[in-house]
Formats: structure tokens, sequence, C-alpha cells
């Protein structure tokens, strides 16, 4: 890997560190939203369900009544939303908050009622990718999941790492063929070394949020973009409080 990449994914991997910290089991999920993107979540189709915003406040959700009743607490910045009976299998609407706007895709079904809490991008990721708003714990701990990731990235990662080779098909899409090929230890963080190739005859667009999973506290993608046959790393992170 050249210097220039090793740099970018350094940069990259603190723009998106915490991206995917697990949420609470039960009747809270977070769900990780982008400007412009779509994003689908589980509700339950007779149960209220509160939609919040992480550390903001939520300004308006637009969706067909005859589908959604939407409860808004402008106080708050909140909303409760309850599907309607006779409701299709999937409602889209359109959420705004204080900072980006994205359509949302509710799937109701047969489930409990349920707290949603919308994780937003850090506030200057597009145009300083090395910022990232205050997460739990020290910037010692944003360190060194950085320099753990960037030992994954290449091919001699130091005396202090410790190297597991997997070398271990998993299978995840039928588009994508997936290689674990090593695992990385430094204490008490982990990181598992992918590598993503395109097994169909289109192009695929990757995206980090397909690849967390409880448990992993961040992930990096070198490239997001692959033609029929190209390949790509890409980096999971096991912090301290979710290592296995």
């Amino acid at each position: 890997m050249s210097t220039g990449t090793s740099m970018r994914l350094g940069r990259y991997i603190v723009a998106v560190l915490f991206g995917a910290a697990s949420a609470a089991a039960g009747a809270m999920e977070l769900v990780h939203v982008i400007e412009g993107r779509t994003a689908t979540v589980e509700v339950s189709a007779t149960q209220p369900t509160l939609l919040r915003v992480e550390q903001g406040r939520l300004r308006a959700v637009r969706a067909e009544a005859a589908h959604l009743r939407v409860e808004p607490d402008r106080t708050r910045g909140e909303a409760i939303l309850t599907v309607q009976p006779g409701a299709p299998a999937s409602i889209t609407v359109f959420v705004t908050t204080e900072r980006i706007a994205f359509p949302l895709v509710l799937v109701p079904g047969d489930r409990p009622a349920r707290t949603i809490v919308l994780r937003e991008p850090p506030a200057q990721a597009s145009t300083q990718p090395s910022a990232t708003r205050p997460v739990p714990g020290t910037t010692q701990h944003v360190r060194e999941v950085k320099r753990l990731v960037l030992a994954a990235a290449a091919e001699r990662p130091g005396t202090d790492v410790q190297v597991k080779h997997v070398n271990q098909p998993i299978r995840l899409w039928s588009e994508l063929a997936v290689l674990h090929r090593r695992t990385l230890i430094a204490g008490s963080y982990q990181v598992e070394h992918w590598v993503l190739t395109n097994a169909s005859l289109s192009a695929v667009q990757l995206d980090e949020q397909e690849l967390y999973s409880r448990g992993i506290a961040a992930v990096a993608i070198e490239r997001h973009h692959l033609a029929p046959g190209e390949s790509t790393a890409a980096y999971r992170v096991r912090g301290p409080e979710s290592a296995p």
C-alpha cells in the first residue's frame, strides 16, 4: 500500500470511528443516517415508535397521513410514529433534522414499541475528514484504533501487533466474495482485515454500514466503487468493550 493510501485511510478512520457503536438491546435501535441517502428501519405495525436524533433535534417528518400518523414533540425535537391500519409493507418518509435531510423507509412488522435513534455523520466530515464528534473515552482511544487500522493496512504491521492469519471465506452477499484475511491484535483492540471482491457482472458501490454488526466499533473501506473482478480491503474494528 502506498504512503498516500495509508494517509487517506488514516484520516478516514478517524472520521468514521464509532460510527457503528451497537444499539442497546431490546427497545432501542441506532440507525446511521447520511445526507440524501436512504436508510431503512423496522418498526412495530401496531405500537408507536419514538423517533429522535442523537445529540440533535428533528425538524420535520413528512409522510402520507393514510399510512403513518406523525405526532411531533417540538419541545423535545422528537416525533411519535404510528403505522395506520392497511399501510403498505414499507413506508417512505422524509426526515429533516437540524443538519441533514434524507428518506427513511419504515418496514412495519410484529414487534413491540421501540425507540429509533438517528446518528448523523460528524458535523465537519464533509470539509475536514479528520474531524469527529466527541466520543466516549479519550483521544488516546482514537489514536490507538487509528494506529491499529494503519497497521492492518501495512504488510508489516510492527512487532507490537499480533497477527493471526485466517484466510477464511465469508458468505454475506451473492455479488461480493468476502475473505477474512487476518486479524490484528494490539492490547484490547482488534482489527479484522477483509478483502472484498466484486463477483458480479456489474459495478457495485460499497457502504461501511453494510459491514457493521454487533460488537463492531468502526469500519473503513479503501475503495467504495468496484468494477467486476476488482477487489478492495476493508477493516472492522473491535474495541475494549466489544472484543469477544
